[in-house]
């Protein structure tokens, strides 16, 4: 059976979508220096030439046109097989036709002066709506570099009348615009991405790659050369389907994650800090506790003293008014002794005067002289053998010398005297250093009582002197001292910024809070008073309003100094002092030593501050009792009280180390002292009286011999001798009795003495103080206090004293020392935690580098804003992200893949709609196949992660609260694996994202009658199949994939849809009944045909296509083409014409 000849002119094609109305080049390749034009009108044309006439250069201008450039590969119908002649859009742009030696053979240049330029352009038309859209390029060199612009335009342009270009490009975008509403676009992708939905091709939305939006253009391009698939799962997916973009919901999901691992970091954070915080807070209750113990017992050692004294002062009058009662009783003793001495001394003086009258009784008398000298001689001499022995004995010399060891002691006393003074002198250096400082502290002692003194009296914490300088002022010109205030008493540091910047404030503010604030109906007064006075001190003043308004200046930074600043609201001076204090101080107030630099006035918390160039910083006192601001001095009572203690207790210790010293300076001036009184023994006689002693015994032999020759005498003598005895035991008692007035009278004044200090002493303590709170158990259970053991029971008691604090101030010390360890590890935490936490500086910058006791209040604020503010919140938005926020973004993402799959599906589902309408053979249809690609590998992997992220909502609802925090953290966990993956692996996210990876794709026929699969025809490739099989199957599958991405529906009535499609040797391995199916299929979808073929397939035939173009070479070098567009019914007279000739 003979085969019916193959026509391509069959059908008029209906006019349904935008086709190609006309083409135009200028200057493209070997159509030089014309306009050449292929006016299709929207209807197929045959493209037909001998080889090597143009054709190729032709279809190279429309995909060049319409196709990306990297998609373009020019000169398809050349294959693979010949790379020689591949041309570029450069050689096109020159002209190039060949080569030789000197380099390419071109028709055109590219020097300006040449005035060479390119235009391509077409114009596609929708009659259905009227509309026409004009695509165009123009290209022309500059600095030997071919430069490009691409137009669109909603009108129907040409190139003689619109596209006249004379290199200045700003000019001509310019007027093309504004004439003909012509866009123009520096790259390609602008430029298609403006006209792809504006000539019905389908525009991705979800596509997120210039090769994805422009996937339209991508396939027509492949269509102009394509010959057979190979693989239809790859070309299904990818020109079927478009990419997935799901990036932005991946990093809005990374945003939520990002924010829910900040917030759980801060969390940790938070956690971390309130742990390393809790100890510091506890060891700061211990140090606070046992500080107040330490003031308890500091109270109760001061009551001490006192209460002693009082129990003292008891004991002590008792004892007095005994001693005054066994005075009284001396003193008649005395009084009766003396009239009996009196009496017995008469008697004495009778009997001596009786005896001297009798002869023998004469030289007895004689005798009794002598011996009374020699007896007084000798005493003498005893008590200076005494003394010398004393003296010799404290300076380690022999006591008891005879005459040649006397003289010898006395040659080494000089040489004694300089070693001793040596010895002084040492000793006077020590006492001289600890009597000036002995002197300081009771200066200070003194200043301190009465600044005391002071203080106690008022309510400011100026200096003294000043205030007594104000009060004299005052009573000179009878001012009230409130309307005379100084800066200092309205102003102090707001009680939110003490702990940071009192210190350097107070310094900033010197000496401006030491004026005096005067209205101005005193000044006269007080300016006069200053004159005509001798104040003593340096006093400064202002005058000052006391009814100015209030301060304009109010918005001024919180970090300036005069913002840091309170002024006593109830002054007149208020609003006067806010202003001056925002004038003169606006210091910038930070830690940072570079915003200390960047500012032209700063301050720093040390005291630092800069005025321009100028910086100072006061560092000679450091005390905060010096500190003056404030009109309230409960603190510097405070300090001032425990520097006077401190002061007091110094010098107690100073008193202590000074009494050794001055014990041994007395001990070296006795020494010396009986140096020199050892001196002063001359000769051996003073102290020899052992010979005198010989000399009174020959002279009591010589008188008792005359006293037993007369009997009267010896009984005057010895009534003598019984008087005299009775004499000197009355003297002796008398003497005795004196000794014990004198030492009772003593003791007496002693215990007055002692009873007044005493009395002073104990008038210290006030029952109701908190000092004798603090003592009195301590004394309750005391016994029976004596004059002996009271004594011995206080320092009992102040040993214990002493003892429990000095334990104290130890455990005191260590817990100090622990504290400030705690808080340096806060403060500056090791590496570790600074890697785990990034953040912790900014939570811990305002604290000072060098941690102090002062400061635990900073500490212990963070803490209660941890506990109080920052956990709850952070707990609160956790559980927010967690269970909401981050399941939500998790859920969009899943989501978005979800319906991308549904997306897929659908797209496949219509296509295959419009394949269902092709008939594929006389009893089948084709189908594409499409099935799951989730179970296994990177896919799999990706698929398994994606649908374990989630929990069980019912088990976290019965869970507890730690159970539901653990299972969001896990919840939280398995989210971040999987964006760390997606995020790790860019490549790996590209794949398992995009969701034509999740489907495989084949084809398979179906029976017409019933839909039934055909058995044996399901496909992945085209390898199996005859060459006319494989394009039969390879245009059935690239027709389905041109109807989706050009917007064709199934019934192939779709105005809104591109029908422009051309086809290189469309029949070259085609047998005629499937060149039949091809054309009977394209034809089918109202595709507008180019089809392009040399002169030997060409087969003329009416009811296929509209027009021939035929191309063709003249016979000139350089080499020219030219184009020559006939339409079917010329073409018919032309076949006509040559019949009658022939006939």
């Amino acid at each position: 059976m003979n085969q019916p000849e193959l026509t391509l002119f069959s059908t008029s094609a209906q006019k349904a979508g935008f086709r190609l109305e006309r083409m135009e080049v200028f200057n493209w390749g070997a159509f030089h220096q014309t306009v050449y034009v292929m006016p299709l009108q929207g209807e197929n044309a045959l493209l037909c030439g001998a080889n090597g006439a143009g054709k190729t250069t032709l279809v190279d201008a429309l995909i060049t046109l319409l196709t990306p450039n990297p998609e373009r590969f020019y000169n398809q119908s050349a294959g693979f097989e010949d790379r020689k002649r591949i041309r570029r859009t450069e050689d096109y742009v020159l002209g190039v036709y060949g080569r030789s030696v000197a380099g390419k053979e071109r028709l055109r240049g590219t020097e300006p002066g040449e005035g060479t330029y390119t235009v391509l352009l077409g114009v596609f038309s929708n009659k259905d709506y009227n509309q026409y859209y004009t695509l165009a390029h123009v290209y022309w060199f500059k600095n030997d570099q071919v430069q490009k612009r691409y137009y669109t335009a909603p009108v129907d342009l040409n190139i003689a009348e619109h596209f006249q270009f004379s290199g200045d490009i700003r000019e001509f975008n310019s007027g093309i615009a504004k004439k003909y509403q012509a866009r123009n676009y520096d790259t390609f992708t602008e430029y298609a991405l403006d006209f792809i939905p504006k000539i019905g091709m389908r525009s991705p939305e979800r596509s997120n790659s210039q090769a994805g939006r422009t996937k339209p253009l991508s396939l027509l391009g492949k269509t102009a050369g394509i010959k057979v698939l190979g693989n239809l799962d790859g070309f299904i997916r990818e020109n079927m389907l478009d990419e997935t973009d799901v990036e932005t919901y991946f990093e809005q999901l990374k945003k939520e994650y990002a924010d829910i691992a900040e917030t759980q970091q801060s969390l940790d954070k938070a956690t971390f800090q309130q742990q390393m915080l809790l100890p510091l807070v506890q060891h700061h209750t211990a140090w606070l506790t046992g500080s107040d113990e330490l003031r308890r017992l500091d109270l109760a050692q001061r009551a001490l003293s006192p209460w002693f004294a009082g129990q003292h002062v008891g004991l002590l009058e008792t004892e007095v008014e005994k001693k005054q009662g066994r005075l009284g009783l001396l003193n008649e003793e005395l009084e009766t002794l003396d009239k009996e001495l009196d009496a017995l001394r008469q008697e004495d003086k009778d009997l001596e005067y009786q005896i001297r009258q009798n002869e023998a009784g004469q030289r007895l008398d004689q005798l009794k002289r002598e011996r009374e000298d020699l007896e007084k001689r000798r005493e003498n001499q005893r008590h200076e053998a005494r003394r010398y022995a004393a003296l010799a004995t404290s300076l380690g010399l022999e006591p008891n010398p005879d005459n040649a060891l006397f003289f010898e002691q006395k040659k080494h006393l000089d040489r004694k005297a300089q070693d001793l003074e040596a010895q002084k002198s040492e000793q006077n250096l020590l006492r001289d250093e600890l009597v000036g400082q002995r002197k300081e502290l009771k200066q200070t002692i003194a200043t301190l009582q009465l600044e005391l003194a002071s203080l106690r009296r008022r309510r400011n914490n100026l200096p003294v002197d000043l205030v007594e300088a104000r009060t004299r002022i005052c009573q000179a010109e009878n001012i009230p001292e409130s309307e005379l205030p100084f800066v200092g008493e309205l102003t102090r540091v707001k009680e939110d910024e003490r702990l940071h910047w009192q210190y350097a404030l107070e310094k900033l503010l010197t000496p401006f809070s030491l004026h005096l604030l005067v209205p101005p109906q005193y000044l006269p007064k007080v300016v006069q008073r200053v004159r005509d006075a001798d104040l003593g001190v340096l006093l400064r003043f202002i005058e000052a309003d006391d009814n100015a308004g209030e301060s304009l200046n109010n918005d001024i930074s919180q970090e300036t100094a005069g913002n840091k600043l309170e002024v006593q609201p109830q002054s007149p001076f208020a609003n006067w002092l806010r202003n001056e204090l925002n004038r003169r101080y606006p210091h910038h107030c930070t830690s940072n030593t570079a915003t200390y630099k960047k500012h032209t006035q700063a301050l720093t918390p040390e005291g630092l501050y800069k005025n321009g160039k100028q910086h100072q910083k006061d560092d000679r006192k450091n005390q905060r009792t010096q500190f003056v601001l404030g009109w309230d001095n409960e603190e510097k009572l405070r300090q001032t009280e425990q520097l006077l203690r401190d002061a007091e207790n110094e010098l107690l210790l100073l008193e202590e180390r000074f009494s050794p010293i001055e014990t041994r300076i007395q001990q070296l001036d006795q020494k010396l002292a009986d140096l020199a009184r050892l001196h002063d023994f001359e000769h051996f006689n003073s102290i020899n009286f052992a010979d005198t002693e010989l000399r009174i015994g020959a002279i009591i032999a010589q008188a008792e011999q005359l006293g037993q020759s007369s009997t009267q005498l010896k009984t005057l003598q010895t009534r003598h001798q019984q008087v005299q005895q009775a004499v000197k035991n009355a003297q002796i008692k008398r003497d005795s009795t004196l000794q014990q007035q004198t030492k009772t009278t003593g003791e007496i004044e002693s215990r007055l003495t002692e009873l007044r200090f005493k009395r002073n002493d104990a008038a210290t303590l006030d029952d109701h103080s908190l000092a004798w709170r603090e003592l009195q158990p301590l004394v309750s259970d005391l016994d029976e206090l004596d004059l002996d053991s009271i004594g011995k029971i206080q320092q009992h008691l102040t040993n214990k004293l002493n003892s429990q604090t000095s334990q104290l101030r130890d455990q005191q010390s260590k817990i100090e020392k622990d504290l400030l360890l705690l808080m340096s590890q806060f403060k500056n935490p090791k590496k570790d935690i600074l890697e785990a936490f990034p953040t912790w500086s900014d939570d811990t910058y305002a604290l000072p580098e060098q941690p102090s006791i002062e400061h635990i209040g900073q500490y212990t604020d963070l803490l209660e804003r941890i506990q109080n503010d920052q956990l709850p919140a952070l707990r609160e938005r956790y559980e927010t992200r967690a269970g909401n926020d981050i399941g939500n973004a998790m859920q969009v993402f899943q989501q978005q893949l979800t319906e991308q799959l549904a997306d897929h599906h659908e797209n496949i589902a219509n296509i295959n709609r419009s394949l269902r309408t092709l008939p594929y053979s006389a009893d089948t249809y084709l189908q594409i196949v499409c099935e799951s690609n989730t179970r296994k590998g990177r896919i799999g992997e990706f698929y398994h992660l994606l649908k374990d992220w989630d929990y069980d909502r019912a088990a976290f609802r019965l869970a507890t609260a730690p159970e539901q925090q653990k299972i969001l953290r896990e919840t939280v966990q398995r989210i971040g694996q999987l964006i760390q993956r997606l995020d790790k692996d860019p490549d790996w996210r590209r794949e398992v994202t995009d969701i034509r990876n999740w489907l495989t794709f084949r084809t398979q026929q179906f029976y017409s009658r019933d839909d039934t699969p055909k058995p044996g025809t399901l496909l992945d490739s085209t390898g199996a199949l005859s060459g006319g099989e494989q394009a039969k199957l390879t245009y059935t599958v690239l027709a389905a994939a041109l109807t989706y991405q050009f917007n064709i529906s199934a019934d192939s009535r779709n105005a809104k849809s591109f029908r422009f499609i051309m086809i290189d040797e469309a029949f070259s391995k085609l047998d005629p009944e499937n060149s039949t199916y091809l054309l009977d299929l394209l034809s089918s979808l109202n595709f507008q045909m180019l089809l392009i073929t040399p002169n030997s397939n060409v087969k003329l035939s009416q009811d296929r296509m509209s027009h021939l173009i035929f191309v063709k070479k003249e016979d000139e070098m350089p080499p020219r083409s030219s184009v020559f567009v006939y339409s079917v019914m010329e073409l018919a007279k032309i076949e006509a014409g040559k019949k009658a000739r022939r006939g």
